[in-house]
């Protein structure tokens, strides 16, 4: 059993706690250090328990005897009951619970899974009767005091059963012949394991028979047998089951006999017949055939077949069966009447009509028309007396005049006919027209330059038939999109040959082509043309300079036309400018004399150089280099210079005026202001003499003004907080804090950064550089708090007598108030110090031992007010 103990609250500092627990025998069974632990012991019984208090004042200790009680026995509850729906519940009793403290409470649960549980309301008895309607399980728990706190007992079930609706079914016989004993049988379900059943035969009840099957061998075919089942007693159901079948006996069904005649159409006279049994039911087992014709037997036909020769048109073929029926019954069938068809012979005659006059090679088709040959009759082709073909109609191409078509038709098997049918006929073919003739000839018929259009035409055709097609060809290659009766090209080679191709149908309109003459081009060779032009001589700029073309196959007047960078500036063979410059394109375009077959115009170009006299360059630079304090010296050098010529001429200026007599390499100044530029100026000549100036870069003159700082007023902190530094610079420019602990300066404000230091310090604040430097200094004393004591013992013992707080000195202009737990003033002092601390008394007299409340004031820039407890102890 578990078990929390707790002590007693103690007002002195740092109290501590001893616990132990034990047997009455003294062995101890656990210790603990906590103000309130808790302890298990093992098992019911009794135990000591010591608790030892100890503080700097006091020890005390005290003991106590505790008893530990067992659990109670649940008891066993039951049964188990199973009840139909709707039924009424017993009570649940059980045995009565044991051990504990002897004194017994109970709670009945319930649950519908035997697993999660739940308290019944006002179920508080040893025994309980459930009002439930579904299966559900039931325990009792049971409590002894403080002991073994709901402990359950075994758990019982209630379970309903449901309401079965009982069924049956009768297995029915086989049908048999009247007077056969059938046996019925009742299956039943959901009746239980002994139910009781009652048959009925149309509507009587069968007398002393109630068990599962019913045998009779009177029933007869439309009887009702129907039996009534009564479930077994103590079964859930709904009531009784019924079931009803009808009785059918064995019908013998009477033969059937179809017979059929082989062939089934009409014969030839003479012909044979084949007649047979094409179906038959209920033959049995010995069947006993008769053929009959027009109604009479024919002696010796008692075979399921019959063939006769002598048969005449429309006498009628029948077939008797005699046999015995399936319950052993005499019986008879006649067939189907088959009518005999006697089909008269006739004569077959054949049509064949003359073809038309058609071209050679012009497909013929000849159709033979039957008479009096049947459905499918079979023909053979000859020609010229050659077997050609079969089939009723015959086409051929290859047939010329005079050719002898004939054909023969053999009517269809089986048809009654006296013999073959026979027909000729005699081709004619139409005499085709001449082949056609072209001749094609070219403008202008004389050789010319590449490029120069040709034009072919047809001079002379015959034959060409109402729908020519054309097609100019090159070297026997057909030209897309040639296809007119004339043709002209600006591309043709020398050497190449130009045709003509005619495609048309003669009279018979057959396919026919012809090829003209061919005729050559005549094509010029081409010459390409040059010009050469010698490039300039290099010389200074304004020099004039000449140009001279010197053109190649271009016959003796060609044309000249001259450009410059692209623009047309002259014509002629030659051409003259002094106003070129270094890079600019001189060009010369040639234009062949006019008539000669060449590829087009020459053209050439050269490139300008003019002698390179660079303009010089000049740079400059300054010392020192940075700011430097007003009135200090400055001093302005030749950095770098190119093309300075023989005879330099300097002259410094300031913000681009020029400084008196100051044209050397140097110049030096003391009176520069912030924000002027200084440059330098060149003036020389270039190599061609020409006079240049140069201008260097401008040098800023950078001033710095002196700077004045201030660290702020001194500062005054308790230890363990922080102050804002308040400095102040007269400009916006870099400052910096530094002291000789390397302490971190907190804040984004550079002037007014946060400090905390733990000993007083002395922090710098410093700006600029040099003569224009300044710096002030500030210090922050860091003073200890108070501290105020929560207990003293003012015994006389020599050890904390009085109420003593520490460092209060540091803060003379101060106010100590004390008061009792009903906020009585019993102690004041102003300027509280070790002169006239408090001794624990009220009017003279040692106040008891308790707590007391105090109110302490300082005064000054680190005021602050204390208030709390102290404990006075003896």
């Amino acid at each position: 059993m578990e078990i929390t103990f707790e002590a007693p609250s103690v007002n002195f500092e740092n109290p501590t706690y001893a616990w132990t627990y034990a047997t009455t025998t003294g062995a101890t069974l656990g210790t603990s250090t906590l103000q309130n632990p808790v302890f298990t012991f093992p098992a019911p019984g009794d135990y000591a328990v010591t608790l030892r208090v100890t503080t700097s004042c006091f020890c005390r200790e005290s003991q106590g005897l505790i008893r530990v009680p067992g659990p109670p026995t649940p008891g066993v509850i039951g049964p188990d009951q199973n009840i139909c729906v709707g039924g009424t519940l017993a009570p649940i009793t059980g045995t009565s619970a044991g051990e504990g403290t002897g004194q017994y409470t109970y709670v009945w649960q319930q649950s519908s899974d035997n697993i999660g549980w739940n308290d019944i309301p006002g179920a508080t008895g040893a025994s309980f009767t459930p009002t439930v309607t579904t299966n559900t399980y039931f325990r009792r728990l049971v409590t002894s005091g403080f002991c073994g706190k709901d402990t359950p007992s075994n758990s019982v079930q209630v379970t309903f059963l449901p309401s079965v609706t009982p069924t049956v079914a009768i297995t029915a016989p086989p049908a048999q012949c009247p007077g056969t004993p059938l046996t019925l049988t009742a299956v039943a379900t959901n009746a239980g394991a002994i139910p009781i059943f009652q048959w009925f035969v149309n509507n009587v009840a069968v007398a002393a028979n109630t068990g599962p099957t019913l045998t009779s061998s009177t029933v007869v075919t439309g009887d009702q047998v129907r039996v009534v089942v009564t479930p077994t007693a103590g079964v859930c159901s709904t009531g009784t089951a019924t079931a009803t079948v009808t009785v059918t006996r064995t019908v013998a069904p009477a033969p059937t006999l179809t017979i059929a005649a082989q062939p089934a159409g009409p014969v030839c006279l003479g012909a044979s017949l084949t007649f047979n049994v094409a179906s038959v039911t209920e033959a049995g087992p010995a069947p006993d055939y008769q053929w009959q014709v027009n109604g009479t037997d024919v002696p010796g036909a008692t075979g399921p077949t019959f063939t006769s020769t002598t048969l005449l048109q429309g006498q009628i073929v029948t077939a008797r069966l005699r046999t015995t029926d399936a319950c052993g019954q005499p019986a008879a069938a006649v067939s189907n009447g088959i009518p005999v068809q006697i089909q008269p012979p006739v004569t077959p005659t054949v049509a064949l009509a003359t073809p038309p006059v058609e071209c050679p090679g012009t497909p013929l088709t000849f159709t033979a028309v039957p008479t009096d040959a049947g459905a499918a009759p079979t023909f053979q082709w000859f020609v010229n007396n050659a077997v050609v073909a079969t089939g009723p109609t015959f086409t051929s191409n290859t047939l010329v005049t005079g050719d002898q078509v004939r054909v023969e038709v053999t009517p269809t098997a089986g048809l009654c006919t006296t013999g073959t049918a026979t027909a000729t006929v005699t081709v004619t073919r139409t005499v085709p027209t001449p082949q056609p003739t072209l001749t094609i000839a070219v403008q202008p018929n004389g050789p010319v330059c590449p490029g120069t259009p040709l034009s072919f035409t047809i001079t002379n055709v015959t034959e060409a038939g109402p729908a020519p097609e054309y097609q100019w060809q090159i070297d026997g290659a057909d030209v897309a999109g040639a296809t007119n009766t004339t043709f002209t090209s600006s591309t043709l080679l020398q050497g190449q040959i130009v045709t003509l191709r005619l495609r048309t149908a003669n009279n018979c309109g057959q396919p026919v082509a012809v090829v003209s003459n061919g005729v050559p081009a005549q094509i010029l060779p081409l010459v390409t043309p040059t010009v050469s032009l010698a490039a300039p001589p290099v010389a200074c700029p304004g020099t004039p300079l000449t140009f001279t073309a010197v053109p190649t196959n271009v016959g003796n007047a060609p044309t000249f036309r001259w450009l410059v960078n692209n623009v047309a500036v002259a014509s002629g063979p030659t051409f003259t400018s002094s106003t070129l410059v270094t890079g600019d394109q001189v060009s010369v375009e040639v234009t062949p004399t006019a008539g000669i077959c060449s590829t087009g115009l020459a053209t050439t170009t050269v490139t300008v150089t003019r002698t390179l006299a660079p303009a010089p360059v000049l740079a400059i630079a300054v010392q020192p280099g940075g700011p430097v304090c007003l009135g200090a010296p400055l001093t302005f050098s030749i950095a770098s210079v190119t093309e300075a010529g023989p005879t330099p001429e300097y002259q410094w200026q300031v913000n681009g005026i020029d400084v008196v007599g100051a044209t050397g390499p140097v110049f030096t100044s003391t009176t520069l202001r912030e924000g002027q530029t200084v440059t330098a100026r060149l003036r020389t000549t270039n190599v061609c003499g020409q006079p240049v100036t140069a201008v260097s870069n401008g040098v800023a003159v950078r001033i710095q003004p002196p700077v004045d700082v201030d660290a702020g007023p001194d500062k005054e902190i308790l230890a363990g907080t922080s102050v804002v530094l308040e400095g102040r610079a007269d400009g916006n420019y870099p400052v910096r804090w530094t002291t000789t602990t390397g302490q971190t300066f907190l804040g984004n404000d550079r002037l007014q950064p946060t400090v905390s230091p733990t000993v007083t310090t002395t922090y710098t604040l410093s700006a600029g550089e040099g003569g224009c430097a300044d710096s002030d200094q500030v210090t922050v004393t860091v003073r200890p708090p108070i501290r105020i004591p929560n207990a003293f013992t003012p015994n006389g013992d020599g050890r904390d007598d009085t109420w003593q707080i520490e460092f209060i000195e540091q803060f003379p202009d101060n106010t100590v108030t004390v008061f009792n737990r009903w906020g009585n003033k019993i102690f004041s002092a102003n300027n509280y110090s070790r002169a006239n601390e408090w001794r624990g008394d009220i009017n003279g007299q040692p106040a008891p031992v308790g707590t007391y409340y105090y109110v302490v004031v300082t005064k000054g820039p680190l005021g602050k007010s204390y208030s709390g407890s102290i404990t006075i102890l003896y």
